[in-house]
């Protein structure tokens, strides 16, 4: 059969009829072809139930099965298939009734070679504007669960980033079965040294470690989300018995490892209940993947040994009070004087003996409290990648290490104060919005303008002259700051950071990232990771 043409069926009990429709019809000209005959309507019924066909054209009178019966069970059956009538009769006693069960329309046998022409264009528009509306439906629903993944991976990372509070999307999924009771998994992806630069490779092994983990427990029983470079959160209701969840990690792992050639470590947390609690299991399962080898990669939280590490209430006391003025600094954008009091807290630290998971509490209460800085002081660069931070104080190995990155922490928090805008155009607030929501994404201007209904010609003028930058410069700037805390990791690699900030070619991320940091992304960390000021 020809790619493209028209399926038809032809059921006639008058063998001369049904054979002049199938010999003399310009079929192909008519953009058709003839798959099937039938000598009565039980035949053509029985064809029906086992084939698809576009067009049925059918004598209105047979035998056991008459043309109007056929015309019912496509209705109710085939939505695809449009039913064409041959009548010897021209007072259409049955029109009524075919009219029903939605004939296209009827042909007189006489001269019905002739006639057979405005039928069939008239069936195959009707066919091809059903196929197109079904495309739009289609195209339309994944679009609708892109955007709700994407939501609810924005909700996850907040939540992990102890920004739950902020997110307006939180109540959405507070109720959301998947946060009823759950484990939290953490899972890490160590590549062989020769595709550690292979960026198709990298997305290969994400894409199938998502697929891995909806085989291993199908159906809506987990959620995966790419927190952050070669880290994959999966979310799997607690119902799931611990030998169940075991078998099913070990089962991910070594697919991955067979089959797609990289190694996993996987943390497991305890069992937690609702969406306020993500933060908490993620900090569990970062404890415990802390602890895998190569002997055991699937490690499971230990909360009695956990809750081992209780911060003593004078040494928090004292800490408290240095944090309190290391935020005034921060409000008066005193940098110096932030940094020395950062100083001062690590002496703290050292002084009252305090062990690193202690130290690593402290300073995730620090970075909330920075983020809230931001979001009372009302920046225009509210950093919905704040989660970045809280990530990299739990991977922090050693004290000096988390110091340097609550140095950065505070230089990013005086910087965002000390440049924060404020649109007083409702549909420039609205974008704003948009673009620091979803700036990780694959968006574009047309996409933008109309998901705040807004011309893109008149979009494009209006922001430029309320901010002095167009939208897509704005889109790359958030990019940009993402990208240079993400840049500040050694451990990431250019092509893993292009990804995570929403642009897939690693040539054009170069090219955006000079363009608005004035360095490339190599120059960049190499300035950071020697010390320079990159602020």
């Amino acid at each position: 059969m020809v790619i493209g043409m028209f399926r038809v069926l032809v059921a006639d009990d008058e063998e001369m009829i049904r054979q002049s429709f199938i010999r003399f019809v310009n079929w192909e000209e008519l953009g058709c072809q003839v798959v099937a005959e039938a000598e009565n309507g039980k035949e053509a019924l029985d064809y029906l139930k086992e084939h698809a066909v576009d067009i049925l054209i059918t004598d209105i009178r047979m035998p056991e099965v008459d043309g109007i019966r056929l015309a019912q069970y496509v209705m109710e059956n085939l939505p695809g298939t449009r039913v064409i009538l041959l009548t010897a009769y021209a007072d259409f006693s049955y029109a009524q009734t075919a009219i029903q069960y939605g004939v296209v329309d009827f042909v007189l046998k006489t001269n019905a070679l002739a006639r057979i022409a405005a039928p069939i264009e008239k069936a195959k528009q009707q066919i091809i504007q059903m196929r197109e509306k079904e495309a739009q439906l289609q195209k339309l629903t994944m679009e609708v669960e892109q955007k709700q993944e994407a939501l609810f991976e924005k909700v996850i990372c907040d939540a992990l980033a102890d920004m739950a509070e902020f997110s307006s999307c939180q109540n959405l999924y507070q109720d959301a079965p998947v946060f009823h009771q759950f484990y939290l998994l953490l899972c890490k992806l160590y590549f062989p040294a020769e595709s550690q630069n292979d960026a198709e490779r990298y997305r290969q092994a994400v894409s199938s470690l998502r697929e891995l983990w909806q085989m291993a427990f199908p159906g809506d029983m987990s959620r995966t989300v790419l927190v952050r470079p070669r880290q994959l959160v999966a979310l799997v209701p607690a119902k799931v018995e611990r030998e169940k969840l075991l078998a099913g990690c070990k089962s991910v792992l070594r697919a991955m490892h067979d089959f797609i050639g990289v190694t996993l470590n996987i943390g497991i947390s305890s069992a937690h209940t609702g969406i306020s609690e993500l933060a908490m299991a993620y900090r569990e399962a970062a404890e415990a993947g802390t602890g895998a080898s190569e002997r055991q990669r699937i490690r499971i939280y230990d909360r009695e040994r956990g809750a081992e590490a209780g911060i003593s209430a004078g040494a928090l006391a004292k800490a408290d009070e240095i944090i309190n003025s290391i935020l005034m600094h921060c409000r008066h954008y005193k940098e110096k004087e932030a940094l020395e009091g950062l100083d001062a807290l690590f002496s703290c630290y050292r002084s009252c003996g305090l062990e690193l998971e202690n130290i690593r509490t402290s300073c995730a209460i620090l970075c909330s409290l920075c983020l809230r800085l931001l979001v009372s002081g009302q920046c225009g660069k509210v950093s919905e990648d704040h989660g970045v931070w809280f990530t990299r104080i739990l991977e922090a190995g050693v004290a000096s290490e988390m110091k340097e990155i609550m140095g950065g922490l505070l230089r990013h928090t005086m910087h965002s104060l000390g440049s924060r805008t404020q649109f007083s155009n409702p549909l420039i607030q609205e974008v704003d919005h948009y673009l620091r929501q979803n700036y990780t994404r694959d968006i574009t201007l047309p996409m933008i303008s109309q998901v705040v209904h807004a011309n893109s010609s008149y979009l494009s003028r209006i922001y430029k002259k309320e901010t002095g930058y167009s939208v897509i410069d704005a889109l790359n700037r958030l990019r940009v700051e993402h990208a240079k805390e993400l840049l500040q990791d050694p451990g990431n690699r250019i092509f893993e950071v292009a990804i995570a900030v929403g642009i897939d070619s690693p040539t054009y991320f170069t090219h955006v990232f000079t363009k608005h940091a004035g360095v490339s992304p190599s120059k960049y960390r190499q300035d950071f990771l020697a010390g320079k000021s990159i602020f």
